[in-house]
């Protein structure tokens, strides 16, 4: 098995464009991809591989199939030429991580890794939640955006980012990362995150309902419940307490299972 070589370190320069830092700490790169267990059966989607760090580690274990998604042409010819003559279980997707219907990626549950570019990670996860297809997910992420992922109620950073994720995957906070284990080095920490799915019958409309209120209710966040909604529906207050929620409570201060129950009967009265 070809091992990972840091010598191609040199050979390519990481375009800031892309948000491309390379994980060069070994122990790193073994820890997230042991952040999951592997069965002959798993499909392991990979986004954004760069030059292979965690590509080497995830080829060698249990699983079926390894899919590499990755935007950089120039990393797509380099994992073929490294390990596409040593792994007959790898397949490397040219396309943006933004743009991917991970749904129809694969027709089956799969799991997912990922050091996702910090200028664009947060869209990129609220993408992939999207997909009921992705049963795991570990991301190396912002420090200060797996912060917002776990967060709980009366926090000033929960949100959306938040909400969405803990309404459909158990999230857990595994380990930091410094930027001493990247080259180049980011300017900011970095946190491994795991997200696990819950066992949940989500009806199809049921995600956008929830992405749009909680986009509607934090982008007023400091407001009262009341006089967010106040121009949006009919009697706001007597909506609110029919939901037990206080009028003058604060979108920070409510439990998820309360913002999805307002979103779906907020989403019926606006059809």
């Amino acid at each position: 098995m070809v091992a990972f070589d840091y010598s191609w370190i040199r050979q390519f320069e990481a375009k800031k464009s892309l948000g491309q830092n390379f994980l060069i700490d070994p122990n790193h790169q073994r820890n997230i991809v042991q952040s999951m267990n592997y069965t002959c059966d798993d499909v392991i989607v990979e986004v954004g591989p760069g030059l292979g760090a965690l590509t080497h580690l995830l080829i060698q274990q249990d699983a079926q199939k390894v899919i590499v998604v990755e935007k950089d042409p120039r990393f797509c010819e380099h994992l073929e030429n490294v390990f596409g003559h040593v792994s007959n279980k790898l397949e490397i997707i040219q396309a943006d991580a933004l743009t991917v219907d991970w749904q129809k990626l694969i027709d089956k549950p799969y799991k997912l890794i990922s050091n996702l570019p910090y200028n664009i990670s947060t869209p990129i996860i609220l993408n992939l939640i999207k997909s009921a297809h992705i049963n795991e997910m570990v991301l190396m992420v912002q420090k200060e955006v797996a912060k917002r992922i776990v967060a709980k109620p009366d926090s000033k950073i929960y949100g959306r980012l938040s909400i969405l994720p803990q309404w459909l995957y158990n999230c857990k906070d595994l380990f930091d990362v410094g930027s001493s284990s990247f080259r180049p080095q980011p300017r900011v920490k970095s946190s491994v995150v795991h997200l696990k799915r819950k066992d949940l019958n989500i009806p199809p409309d049921a995600f956008e309902k929830v992405e749009k209120f909680t986009q509607l209710i934090f982008h007023q966040r400091r407001k009262m419940m009341k006089s967010i909604l106040k121009s949006k529906i009919e009697n706001p207050e007597i909506f609110l307490t029919d939901h037990g929620v206080d009028p003058t409570s604060r979108p920070e201060s409510l439990a998820i299972e309360t913002i999805v129950s307002l979103a779906h009967d907020y989403g019926v009265l606006k059809q």
